[in-house]
Parts: C-alpha cells; sequence; structure tokens
C-alpha cells in the first residue's frame, strides 16, 4: 500500500507515479468547492491502477446548509457519498451517440495529460449525491398553503 498526503500532491495525482495495484489516500478539501457547506470535506479512496486506467473508489464526508423543500427553513445536516468512478485518458474515452447512456460510461470520466483532479471527482460526488427535494426532518409537516405559518411549530386557524 502506498500513502499519500494533501501537501505532498495537492488535489491532482499524475498517473505516472501511482504505483500499479492499490493506493490508499485520505486528505481534507477546502470548504469553497461549494457555497452550501460548512466544514471542509473528508475524503477517503483507494485507488487502484492498471495500465493507463486508474478506479477511484471510496467516500466523502461532509457537512451543509440547506433549505427545507417543504417549510423554507434552513438547516445542517451531515452527508456521506459514495465516490465509484473509472478515470481513462481521451483515446480510451468511449463517447457514443446516444440516447442512453450504460452505467459504465456514467462512472467513467476522461483525464488529461498525466493528471487525475480529485477534487473535480470529489465536488461533482457531493453535488450528484445532494437529494433534488432536501427535507429537514423526514415528517416535515411545510407551510399552511393559506396562511403560510410553519406547521412544525404548531397548528394554524385554518388546519382542521
Amino acid at each position: 500500500m502506498w500513502s499519500l498526503s494533501t501537501k505532498e500532491v495537492g488535489l491532482r495525482i499524475n498517473v505516472h507515479s501511482l504505483a500499479e495495484g492499490e493506493n490508499r489516500m485520505k486528505f481534507t478539501l477546502s470548504k469553497e468547492i461549494a457555497d452550501f457547506l460548512i466544514d471542509r470535506p473528508q475524503v477517503e479512496i483507494v485507488l487502484m491502477k492498471a495500465k493507463k486506467r486508474v478506479h477511484i473508489t471510496g467516500k466523502v464526508c461532509f457537512k451543509g446548509r440547506f433549505i427545507c423543500a417543504r417549510c423554507a427553513e434552513e438547516f445542517e445536516k451531515e452527508m456521506e457519498a459514495e465516490i465509484n468512478v473509472t478515470c481513462v485518458p481521451p483515446e480510451l474515452f468511449v463517447q457514443r451517440r446516444e440516447l442512453e447512456l450504460t452505467q459504465e460510461e456514467i462512472d467513467t470520466v476522461p483525464y488529461y495529460g498525466d493528471e487525475i483532479d480529485l477534487e473535480e471527482i470529489v465536488r461533482d460526488t457531493i453535488l450528484l449525491s445532494i437529494p433534488i427535494k432536501m427535507l429537514c426532518k423526514p415528517d416535515c409537516k411545510g407551510l399552511c398553503p393559506i396562511c403560510g405559518k410553519n406547521l412544525n411549530e404548531g397548528p394554524c386557524e385554518h388546519q382542521k
């Protein structure tokens, strides 16, 4: 196993410097990669190199500030997202002109030159892991459609 620190490599990994087989990394990103982040995301990944392909698996843990889709209140939530992507040079990256992408095509991204940008992969993973409708809690009651009162704080005169 080979371990890297952020100080040694930044957030770009040179594919030629990776050993064939398994390489492990742990690092912390800047919270500036997304404006809703409260803390710096913690990342743990395993890079499996096979010739020019690098398969990256792992997880990213982050805490964000969101707006509830039902009651419009701001809330904080800790989340975890799985990273599962294969990086290939452009000559191995096949883009078909079909209407539907296969799962393999979705999970494959090209890298240019000799470097893989880990920050971009982690940022995309974070953004894609956030549900379209974030709720402050699973049983959020939302707002009264007549007066707009937050029903989590109690009933209003319009509620039966």
